[in-house]
C-alpha cells in the first residue's frame, strides 16, 4: 500500500472511531434505560435462571 493510501485510509478509520465514540454512551445508555423497564421479561428471566442452573450444575459437578 503507497504512502497516501495509508494516509486516507487510517484518517477514515479515525473518522469511524470517532463517530462510534459518540454514539456508543447514548446507544449504550438508551439500551440500559431500556432493559430497566423490562425487567419482568420473559427471555430475561429465562436466560438469568438458565444461567444460574448451568453454573450450579457445574459447580455440583453434573
Amino acid at each position: 500500500m503507497r504512502q497516501d493510501q495509508r494516509g486516507s485510509a487510517n484518517g477514515l478509520a479515525m473518522s469511524i472511531v470517532s463517530l462510534f465514540k459518540a454514539i456508543g454512551p447514548a446507544g449504550g445508555g438508551s439500551l440500559f434505560a431500556w432493559s430497566q423497564t423490562r425487567t419482568q421479561a420473559s427471555f430475561l428471566r429465562k436466560a438469568i435462571q438458565g444461567g444460574c442452573a448451568r453454573s450450579s450444575n457445574s459447580i455440583a459437578g453434573r
